[in-house]
């Protein structure tokens, strides 16, 4: 669908997973059910094996945005 020429524009981000407390608390929980090690979980969730964090979540968006920060 192209609406650039009603003058509608979208700017999009996905940053896939990102290091939050609650995904720590599920790693934790996943070495503690499968006897496995802290970390094990976030290095293979989806496929992905690149965490950010919250902050870099922040940056990136905004210069997507067209404010950078930092």
């Amino acid at each position: 669908l192209e609406l650039g020429k009603y003058g509608i524009t979208v700017n999009a981000y996905a940053p896939g997973p990102i290091l939050t407390p609650m995904l720590q608390y599920t790693d934790e929980l996943h070495a503690q059910r499968t006897h496995g090690k802290a970390g094990d979980f976030t290095e293979t969730v989806g496929g992905l094996k690149v965490f950010r964090s919250r902050v870099d979540i922040a940056i990136s968006s905004s210069f997507v945005k067209g404010r950078p920060l930092g």
